[in-house]
C-alpha cells in the first residue's frame, strides 16, 4: 500500500473515533496533494462508508462535496470515474467537477446535493425515526427505477469479447477480491471464534478447516454443489473470471443506496460511479441487490448485535447455525419490488434474446457471496463472534440464493 493511500486509510478509520483530528489531517492532505487551502472541512462519518469517506469543504466562500475510496486500485483500471458514460446512457447522475487520480491518490469533487440519500431514508423508516418517507414511497421509487434501468439495459446491451470484458472495473468488486490477496489477507491462517466464552477449549476453528464444512442454517441443510464455503470460493474463481465473453450493458456497478439520492420527484440520482462502465449485466445487479436489502448487520453491527440471537454448533463435519436475523418490512418490500419489476423481466428479456448465460444462476449467486465475505473482514474487531458467523452464514446463503424457495417462487 502506498504512503498516500495509507494516510487516507488512517483518516477513514479516525473519523469515527476522533473527528477533529481526522479533519485536521485531511486539511493538511488537501494542501499537500491538491494544493487547496480550504477554509473549512467537515467530514460526515456514515455507516455506509465502509471503504471510503466523504464530506464538505469550503473554498472561496463556496461549498463542495468530496469523496474518496481508500482501497488501492488495480493497475488494470484505466479510469476511475465514468460519470459522462452513465449520463450519455440515460442515468440521472451527479457529475464530478474535478477528479484527482494519481498512483496512490484519488479524490473526486462534486457539487453539493441537497436531496436525501436513500441509505438514510431506508434506515429512518426501518427504525421508526421521524421522517417524511414511508415503505410505500420507497418501494414506489424503487419500482420506477427498476423500469428505467431495464430501458437503459435494453438500449445499451451488447456482447463484449473476453478481452474487453476482462478490463471492466466492476471485476474489482468480485474476482479480484477473491484472487488478488484480499481473501488471504482477511482469513488465511486465522481462527474463527465461536459465540460464547472465547476461553473455552475448542471455542474456535481455523478458517481453512471451516472451508470443508457443510452448512445447516435455521434448520435448512445446504445440499447444492456449493454446500461448503471452500467449494463456493473455488467455483467462484472460475465462474467470475473476467476473461469470458458476456452480455454487457452500461452500468453504475456499485449502486448501493449510499450512492443514490432520491429527488423530489421520487426518482433516483446516482453519484460516485467508481466502478461504472460497460460490464456484465449480471454483475451490475449484485451490489444493490445485496447491500440495499441484506447488509444491515454490516452497516450497523452494534445495533444488530444487540437484538440478534445466534448459536453455532460444529458437529460431524457440519456447521449448524440458528439465528434470528430477518429482513425488516422496508427491506422486504425493496426485495419484492426488485424481484417483480426488475429481476423477473430482466431474465425473461435476456432469455428471449438468447443472451442469458447457461450459468447465470451461479454467476449471480457467487458474486452475491463475495459481498458479505469480502466487503469487510468478518474477523475484524468491529464484529463480535455472533456477527462473524452471521456474515459467514449469509455468504453461504447468498452462494445458493436462487435455490431458496421464496426466491424460486418469485423468480
Amino acid at each position: 500500500m502506498s504512503k498516500s493511500v495509507d494516510e487516507l486509510t488512517i483518516i477513514q478509520h479516525l473519523q469515527f473515533s476522533d473527528l477533529a483530528q481526522a479533519e485536521l489531517l485531511l486539511t493538511r492532505w488537501f494542501a499537500l496533494h491538491m494544493h487547496l487551502q480550504v477554509e473549512r472541512i467537515t467530514l460526515t462519518p456514515k455507516a455506509v462508508s465502509l471503504n471510503s469517506f466523504n464530506g464538505i469543504y469550503r473554498l472561496h466562500g463556496q461549498d463542495y462535496f468530496f469523496k474518496t475510496h481508500v482501497e488501492e486500485q488495480s493497475a488494470m483500471k484505466t479510469e476511475y470515474y465514468h460519470a459522462e458514460m452513465l449520463r450519455a446512457a440515460g442515468y440521472n447522475v451527479v457529475e464530478p467537477l474535478y477528479i484527482m487520480q494519481e498512483q496512490g491518490r484519488q479524490m473526486v469533487i462534486y457539487p453539493v446535493v441537497h436531496d436525501p440519500v436513500m441509505f438514510d431514508l431506508m434506515r429512518e423508516v426501518e427504525t421508526g425515526a421521524e421522517t417524511f418517507a414511508t415503505i410505500t414511497m420507497l418501494a414506489a421509487a424503487e419500482k420506477l427505477e427498476c423500469e428505467r434501468l431495464l430501458s437503459i439495459y435494453q438500449a445499451t446491451l451488447a456482447c463484449s469479447s473476453a478481452k474487453d470484458h476482462a478490463i471492466a472495473p466492476i471485476h474489482q468488486l468480485f474476482w479480484h477480491r477473491l484472487t488478488g490477496g484480499r481473501l488471504a489477507h482477511f482469513y488465511a491462517g486465522k481462527h474463527v471464534l465461536l459465540p460464547g466464552n472465547p476461553q473455552k477449549s475448542g471455542a474456535s476453528i481455523l478458517f481453512e478447516d471451516l472451508l470443508h464444512y457443510r452448512w445447516c442454517i435455521n434448520g435448512k441443510m445446504i445440499t447444492s454443489a456449493h454446500e461448503t464455503l471452500g467449494a463456493s470460493i473455488e467455483r467462484a474463481k472460475m465462474v467470475l473470471h473476467p476473461e469470458r465473453e458476456a452480455p454487457t450493458v452500461i452500468g453504475h456497478g456499485d449502486a448501493h443506496f449510499g450512492n443514490v439520492f432520491m429527488t423530489r420527484e421520487g426518482t433516483y440520482r446516482y453519484f460516485d460511479p467508481a466502478f461504472a462502465g460497460r460490464h456484465s449485466v449480471l454483475l451490475d445487479i449484485i451490489k444493490p441487490l445485496y447491500h440495499n436489502i441484506f447488509a444491515t448487520w454490516m452497516y450497523f453491527p452494534k445495533e444488530v448485535a444487540r437484538d440478534l440471537q445466534l448459536t453455532v454448533e460444529l458437529r460431524d463435519g457440519c456447521v449448524f447455525v440458528e439465528h434470528t436475523y430477518v429482513l425488516t418490512p422496508v427491506r422486504r418490500a425493496i426485495l419484492e419490488t426488485k424481484l417483480e419489476y426488475f429481476l423477473q423481466p430482466l431474465k425473461a428479456w435476456l432469455r428471449s434474446l438468447n443472451a442469458l448465460p447457461d450459468d447465470w444462476q451461479e454467476v449471480i449467486n457467487l458474486a452475491l457471496m463475495c459481498c458479505p465475505l469480502l466487503t469487510l473482514n468478518l474477523l475484524d474487531i468491529r464484529f463480535s463472534a455472533t456477527l462473524t458467523w452471521l456474515g459467514l452464514s449469509q455468504a453461504m446463503e447468498m452462494s445458493n440464493f436462487f435455490l431458496q424457495k421464496d426466491v424460486e417462487r418469485s423468480f
